[in-house]
């Protein structure tokens, strides 16, 4: 009698362990998609607001609120395939993204209305780090005059909420931080930030429609 079963990858190595003495027994690995759940029931909703960032600190060279806004209109209206629309709401101070009772107030009609809102950082700063040649020349009996190279390195740290806009129900939350340097000291935040930006693009959209992962799993044979 010949059996096929499908077993968990952890779970292989026992078994062909417990099989070993049979001839007769043969595997074959094989790759499963496992699809992940959505975490928002973009079926729902029709229309997505973006609304102002609260800028907690950016660069001299970049309107880093116009930038985001324009950012995630176009780019949730492609990936999601929603209306998206761009909302004034001029913060005076820091909102309270957990309160639902702030954000219906923005929107006369929130019915069918998906709300992303967040807050934003943008930074450089110039570090100090030891060449390749200097890290190698300290593994050696002897310690040579160390070279210094410096680089500049912008952050971006972004907050991202999605709330129900008729009742300010938070639906997702997610704190996002990325970074890259430069060998240039000069050149400027602006440069990064787009780059920076779609790395966190493409992890929000993955988590929000719910991102399949490939699993091994192994097919037993008698």
């Amino acid at each position: 009698m010949r059996r096929n079963r499908l077993l968990q990858a952890g779970l292989f190595p026992l078994l062909l362990f417990a099989w070993a003495c049979s001839s007769s027994v043969s595997y074959k690995k094989i790759l499963v998609e496992i699809p992940a759940p959505k975490l928002v029931p973009l079926d729902e909703f029709k229309i997505i607001a973006v609304t102002d960032f609260w800028i907690a600190k950016s660069v001299p060279d970049l309107d880093l609120n116009r930038e985001m806004r324009t950012y995630w209109r176009a780019e949730l209206a492609r990936q999601f395939e929603k209306t998206a629309v761009l909302v004034e709401t001029p913060f005076e101070a820091e909102p309270a993204f957990g309160d639902p009772a702030f954000w219906p107030r923005l929107l006369s009609d929130g019915k069918e209305t998906l709300l992303l809102t967040g807050k934003a950082q943008l930074t450089q700063e110039t570090r100090k780090a030891l060449s390749e040649d200097a890290r190698k020349e300290l593994d050696g009996p002897f310690e040579r005059g160390k070279k210094l190279l410096e680089r500049r390195v912008v952050t971006l740290e972004l907050s991202l909420f999605l709330l129900r806009a008729e009742t300010g129900d938070v639906l997702y939350k997610k704190d996002f931080k990325e970074t890259k340097s430069f060998e240039n000291t000069k050149q400027p935040a602006s440069f990064a930030f787009f780059e920076l930006l779609h790395k966190v693009k493409l992890k929000f959209v993955r988590a929000v429609l719910g991102e399949s992962r490939a699993q091994d799993r192994f097919l037993i044979s008698e």
